[in-house]
């Protein structure tokens, strides 16, 4: 009985702390999706290896801390995974609300991670090219709006020369603070 009496202390402790924030001497790690400031992370990782990834690419390329902090302006919420792919990187929206719009970024593995900067970087400027774009809330008019605003891909995808830029532009800070400037 005692057992299950502390069992349901600590529950309610816990519980208490999802609310409140803290136990004190016991750190809690913010809920999913919060930074530890409180506010919206916009830009989330799915996995441990893409939480890595997105870390790695902050720190190592301004352009890729830049993208991330004006999507934190924006209404949508966007989610980075890393998966075998035929292409070096997608991004799909996965569902929109009344009040935001949900996408899904897939970085190809296994690749240098110098290479799959520069995909993340492309790719979050795609995202923050659809985060201007209200309209773009599914795949349909997703391939509506790079039907006007991109190029085909021999993929059969689309791409914007500004995507292009960001994702060589990030790969260039990275090989240049490795001190890897020829790495494509």
């Amino acid at each position: 009985m005692a057992t299950t009496h502390r069992n349901l202390s600590l529950v309610r402790c816990l519980t208490l702390a999802s609310v409140v924030g803290t136990i004190p001497g016991i750190a809690l790690a913010p809920a999913v999706g919060q930074g530890l400031d409180g506010r919206v992370q916009r830009v989330r990782p799915r996995t441990a290896e893409a939480a890595t990834l997105l870390r790695h690419a902050i720190r190592q390329s301004p352009t890729v801390a830049r993208l991330v902090r004006a999507l934190d302006g924006t209404d949508l919420i966007v989610y980075i995974e890393t998966g075998c792919l035929r292409v070096k990187a997608a991004l799909r929206i996965a569902t929109a609300t009344p009040h935001a719009r949900f996408i899904r970024i897939t970085i190809n593995t296994p690749e240098l991670e110098c290479r799959m900067i520069g995909e993340l970087a492309h790719e979050l400027q795609h995202a923050l090219e659809i985060a201007g774009a209200p309209d773009v809330r599914d795949d349909a008019t997703l391939r509506q709006y790079y039907e006007v605003k991109g190029i085909r891909t021999p993929e059969g995808g689309y791409c914007t020369l500004e995507a292009r830029r960001v994702g060589a532009l990030a790969l260039y800070e990275v090989n240049s603070a490795a001190g890897l400037r020829g790495v494509r």
